[in-house]
């Protein structure tokens, strides 16, 4: 039986997290980018109607609606810098504080989104 020195061992478990660390955000980055292309897809009038639904109680989520001084008016949400369409989807796909707990497909994030981003243009 050869025996390997522990400093070779330790060589080759840095060389596989190095590999990994380079890996998964390959692998992961794309995978988010699709998600994010396949979402920015929707409908802003499906998306309309389905913030006057669900988040109108505490958002602005048109010029003529009313909501509560603890969120956001969807305006102010689509203008942020950062606000595109992978960040937009991720934000809807998991509650942020204080918000309750929607389960939306990707279809209405995808409609959602192209409302928001409509606002965006505005």
């Amino acid at each position: 039986m050869t025996l390997v020195p522990s400093h070779l061992d330790r060589q080759a478990a840095t060389r596989g997290r190095q590999r990994t660390a380079v890996l998964v955000p390959a692998i992961i980055f794309p995978a988010v980018l699709l998600a994010g292309q396949a979402w920015g897809a929707g409908q802003a009038e499906a998306g309309l109607q389905l913030t006057q639904r669900w988040c109108r109680s505490c958002h602005v989520v048109d010029t003529a609606g009313h909501g509560t001084d603890a969120a956001p008016p969807f305006s102010v949400i689509a203008a942020k810098p950062h606000a595109d369409h992978s960040w937009l989807s991720a934000w809807l796909s998991s509650p942020h504080p204080r918000m309750p707990e929607v389960h939306l497909s990707n279809e209405e994030i995808g409609d959602i989104v192209a409302y928001l981003n409509s606002l965006a243009q505005q």
